[in-house]
This record gives structure tokens, C-alpha cells and sequence, in this order.
């Protein structure tokens, strides 16, 4: 039934015009490529990803986002290469709090003096 439910899925993200992953069928491809019946390479118990299923939905995931949400994509510090400091970049989405290596945990107020913060939307 997982075939019938993504093919449903694929329909209607091409009705409403919007973006879609077809995680399924890219899984299976993959996998009958390697000889595999299917996408049973990336589950470790039949239901749970693998380290290489993790891997494969993460890159997949990351893949559109660039591609369907460019301003969504972590562009990775300049310098060290890591998407998680202060100088990685989200173009579409503001920092509301400092990144851990902007605060002294001596002074740890000091990081968040003159930040905006954002009330929850009700």
C-alpha cells in the first residue's frame, strides 16, 4: 500500500503546485540499482532507517531545499565549513538568539543584550 499511498502523494503536490520529495520512490530506485528488491538497504529492522537510510533521506531532504527553497538552505561558515556557528547563513530565516560560540559563559547576558524577541503567534 506504501506505492499506492506515495503515487497519491505525488498527484496531489502536482495538483496543488507545490514542491515534493517522492522519498519513496527514490528509495526504491536506489536500492533496486544496488541489486536490491527495494529499499530494504535503508531500514535496519524493516521499519527504522539504517545509518545509510538516515544518510540517504538527509541528502535527499537537503537536495530540495536547495533546489525548491533556495533561501531555506544553511549556507556553511566560509571558514570552517560548518552549517551550525556564527557564521553559517539561512537567508530567509533571522536568528532570534546568539550562536553558542557568541556567548561567554561568564557573561552569558551579555549575548542577548539587543536582540529582538519574538513573541509566539497565537
Amino acid at each position: 500500500h506504501t506505492a499506492k499511498y506515495a503515487e497519491a502523494c505525488v498527484e496531489i503536490a502536482k495538483e496543488k503546485n507545490v514542491p515534493f520529495l517522492d522519498m519513496f520512490s527514490i528509495m526504491v530506485k536506489a536500492g533496486s540499482e544496488d541489486g536490491d528488491d527495494g529499499f530494504g538497504k535503508f531500514l535496519c529492522d524493516g521499519l527504522h532507517f539504517s545509518k545509510e537510510g538516515h544518510d540517504f533521506v538527509a541528502k535527499a531532504l537537503l537536495n530540495t531545499i536547495e533546489t525548491d527553497f533556495p533561501g531555506l538552505a544553511v549556507k556553511p561558515d566560509t571558514v570552517t565549513g560548518q552549517p551550525n556557528n556564527s557564521g553559517s547563513k539561512c537567508e530567509d530565516l533571522e536568528s532570534s538568539g546568539p550562536y553558542h560560540d557568541e556567548i561567554d559563559p561568564k557573561e552569558w547576558e551579555k549575548a542577548f543584550e539587543g536582540r529582538k524577541r519574538k513573541e509566539p503567534s497565537s
